[in-house]
């Protein structure tokens, strides 16, 4: 077993940390600063409803069969904690643990919010046959007159909170495994981005809803597993 990420380490996990957050938060900014979400919505919905929105390849492949995928990814994540299998072998058990719990909170931190925010989802809209008002999830507190908790994207998440997975990889010494970790930011945080993409298609979510929750994902769970490492490095020293 391998654990080449030691105390040397910590300027470079940082570095990784800020460099995506930084991207993703780019992209998140200038998406509502250029207030396109409402404008998507017009060209996919009418007054009728979204037309993709029980289309059997997004409602059920994409959204209920991703779904069940993602439990399957991160059940097998929490066997490899104990059982490792491939390039998580490479990690100590403190590592496999300290991702695993980032994980944990990224998708948590999602849920938490959700459970409080006042943000209708977009087929919940009048224009759209329902019966909220278009509000900006910027606007705290201001009720829609909807059903709110739809910001962030829960579906979305299901990948995006895997990212965290990546960390003990990208910041690890040797050059195969931050291959190796590069490899899964992409994939976790591509899978995110098509869900993300599929609940737009069927009006479920804003494109920014997306793109936030993978700043808040990538946020809470790298935020996470850095306090861990640096508590690590405290009671090793």
């Amino acid at each position: 077993m391998n654990d080449s990420s030691g105390p040397h380490l910590t300027g470079l996990q940082e570095n990784v940390f800020f460099r995506y957050f930084i991207f993703f938060l780019l992209i998140a900014f200038s998406w509502d600063l250029a207030d396109l979400d409402l404008k998507v919505m017009s060209l996919l919905g009418d007054s009728r409803g979204f037309a993709f929105k029980n289309h059997p390849l997004l409602a059920l492949w994409l959204h209920d069969r991703g779904k069940q995928l993602a439990l399957v990814v991160f059940l097998a994540m929490v066997t490899w904690v104990w059982r490792p299998v491939g390039p998580w072998k490479q990690l100590s058990k403190d590592q496999r643990v300290m991702a695993l719990i980032a994980v944990l909170a990224s998708l948590l931190s999602v849920s938490l919010i959700k459970r409080y925010s006042l943000t209708s989802c977009p087929w919940e809209l009048e224009v759209f046959g329902g019966v909220a008002r278009y509000i900006p999830h910027w606007q705290w507190g201001v009720h829609d007159g909807g059903g709110g908790r739809c910001f962030p994207g829960g579906h979305a998440s299901s990948a995006l909170g895997l990212m965290p997975a990546s960390l003990p990889f990208l910041v690890h010494s040797q050059p195969s495994l931050r291959k190796t970790g590069r490899r899964i930011f992409l994939l976790t945080s591509g899978t995110g981005l098509l869900f993300g993409l599929v609940q737009t298609l069927r009006g479920a979510h804003y494109p920014s809803h997306t793109l936030w929750t993978a700043v808040i994902c990538w946020a809470t769970g790298a935020g996470v597993y850095l306090a861990l490492q640096r508590r690590r490095i405290v009671l090793v020293q």
